[in-house]
């Protein structure tokens, strides 16, 4: 939660600062998925999205705070000035809730697959009595001489 503070209070000084914060978040997620024996293409994709879509909604938010916090309007509170507060605290909201729904979807997908693993891992098939017939001895050859 640091991290993102860090990359929300640099990105609303400067434009694509925060950005860097996380492409190192991102670099040491690559890091460490590359440093799995196992790891497959498919490994590094939720770093990559995550990255992707982190960077979207930290940026759509600080544009967002940007109007509400614009030095245009007078120092008096007007129906803009509210407006853009108030879309700036929905999109809050909607991210935060979207951001837990996400997560809670992620645990249990992960559980699902684990016990799918797991059935998968006590499911013993017995072992055929006899042994299963071969091809019919007119069909071994196909191509004569």
């Amino acid at each position: 939660m640091i991290i993102c503070g860090l990359a929300g209070q640099l990105e609303l000084r400067r434009r694509f600062a925060g950005a860097a914060i996380f492409a190192i978040v991102a670099v040491l997620g690559l890091v460490g998925v590359a440093a799995q024996p196992d790891a497959t293409f498919t490994a590094y994709v939720p770093t990559i999205v995550g990255l992707l879509l982190g960077y979207m909604i930290l940026s759509t938010l600080i544009s967002k705070l940007q109007q509400w916090r614009s030095r245009r309007l007078p120092r008096r509170t007007t129906r803009l000035h509210l407006s853009a507060r108030r879309s700036f605290l929905a999109w809050t909201v909607v991210i935060g809730a979207g951001s837990v729904v996400a997560a809670i979807t992620g645990q249990v997908l992960a559980s699902a697959s684990s016990a799918v693993n797991t059935a998968r891992e006590k499911l013993r098939l017995p072992t055929p009595t006899k042994p299963p017939p071969g091809p019919p001895p007119e069909r071994i050859c196909m191509f004569r001489a």
